[in-house]
């Protein structure tokens, strides 16, 4: 097959969930035998085109203003044009779009009347992150008009897309309820995925347990709103008011680092925090090992890849509903779903977890053997079939059909469907 895959960066943009999970799922497919081409965002002194790990990596040209949303209008509308140019040399078997680079091309395709199938993955809905920076914090009405444009652009791709892969059920139950499509084009394939030898007990044996007391509870994630982590620093002081050998360590770093830590302090746990910044993949291992839980607040995720790999490590996760753990996690089997939202219910499962060791071994035990199956390998076999049960279909026409009706697109406001949560903690 040839296949075209819209993504705005790849790993050598930097390392982030998309990246990582682009670049290494099509490296894989690459291996057996099929041509990738990335059209991404052009990174200053590479030129047009390269040749990355056997993918065929195309440097969409197009101005960047360093403004989220301009950017990505950008790089929607001229990769659109740049995937047709070269699909009349290519013609790729296969268009699959990650997140916002197939807003456009999802119905422009149409007008050109490129026969091919068209595939939209969403890593987490913009509905989904919409709804969780107004629940997390105020959101100017510049900014709510940035995300329902962006929101009503998603809603086209899915609608004019042949098939839609969402990475949770939580983004199936987001794209039906708001955007209105049928579960019959969705599949789950989640985007969260480990490496093979992470998931035995040999991959990371030479780590030793810590010898004192004390119970480290995990976090690794950005330090965005949308991550959950205030919920957690306010569950912590509670737990430690119950457990007080706890500690929380957080890796990572963002643009709300400094009010996190503001937070801390006024919370009163400064000692019993402590937050890691930017650490190499060696102490990554090593805090996963000596960790007794780890623990994803996130309020919109596709899938983390954090979750699988702590499964991976024999780790006990907690995870709220909304991090999409709920297609990995079966609570009180392998990890634990609970609503981070509320600290109480955090705080008491965090404690529960450091008391008894015996179930938290348990979880964990089920938690490595669910990770067996959450491989990089697996997950690209799952993505070639998906590409060859669509060329199988004899009629592409099985799609939508093609009416660029504009008036459908604006219906829902999440706004509306929010409920207020005073008790909701803030970074001031």
């Amino acid at each position: 097959m040839i296949i075209c895959v819209l993504s705005k960066r790849i790993m050598s943009h930097g390392i982030g969930g998309l990246e990582i999970f682009v670049q290494k799922l099509y490296e894989l497919i690459a291996q057996e035998g099929h041509q990738i081409h990335i059209f991404c965002m052009p990174i200053k002194g590479r030129g047009r085109h390269e040749i990355v790990n056997n993918l065929h990596v195309h440097y969409v040209q197009h101005p960047v203003t360093g403004i989220y949303f301009i950017d990505l209008m950008l790089y929607s509308f001229f990769s659109s044009f740049e995937v047709m140019k070269e699909n009349k040399k290519f013609r790729f078997d296969v268009i699959h779009a990650h997140g916002s680079g197939g807003f456009l091309l999802s119905f422009l395709r149409k007008i050109f009347k490129i026969n091919c199938n068209f595939f939209y993955t969403t890593h987490g809905t913009f509905v989904g992150y919409y709804v969780a920076y107004a629940q997390m914090k105020k959101v100017s009405l510049a900014a709510r008009f940035g995300w329902k444009i962006f929101e009503n652009l998603e809603k086209i791709a899915c609608k004019y897309s042949t098939f839609i892969i969402a990475a949770s059920t939580t983004n199936v139950k987001e794209i039906k309820t708001y955007y209105g499509i049928s579960e019959d084009k969705m599949s789950i394939i989640p985007d969260a995925c480990i490496d093979s030898h992470l998931t035995s007990r040999q991959g990371h044996k030479s780590f030793k347990r810590p010898t004192n007391k004390e119970k480290i509870i995990l976090f690794v994630g950005r330090l965005v709103a949308t991550k959950g982590i205030p919920f957690l620093l306010s569950a912590m002081k509670l737990a430690l008011q119950r457990y007080p050998h706890l500690k929380l360590v957080i890796v990572g770093d963002g643009r709300e680092s400094h009010a996190l830590k503001r937070f801390t302090e006024e919370l009163g746990i400064k000692d019993r925090v402590v937050f890691k910044g930017f650490i190499t993949l060696h102490e990554l291992r090593r805090l996963y090992r000596f960790s007794t839980v780890v623990v994803m607040p996130s309020q919109a995720e596709g899938v983390s890849f954090i979750i699988p790999e702590a499964m991976a490590f024999g780790k006990p996760v907690i995870a709220s509903p909304e991090s999409g753990a709920i297609d990995i996690i079966t609570n009180e089997v392998n990890g634990y779903i609970v609503d981070c939202k509320r600290p109480e219910l955090l705080a008491e499962k965090i404690v529960e977890v450091a008391l008894d060791e015996k179930k938290a071994k348990r979880i964990g035990d089920n938690a490595r053997a669910t990770a067996k199956h959450l491989t990089w390998e697996e997950i690209a076999k799952k993505h070639i079939t998906a590409y060859y049960k669509a060329l199988s279909r004899e009629n592409l026409s099985q799609s939508t059909s093609f009416s660029l009706d504009i008036g459908c697109i604006i219906n829902i406001d999440p706004f509306s469907v929010l409920l207020s949560n005073p008790k909701t903690p803030q970074c001031k």
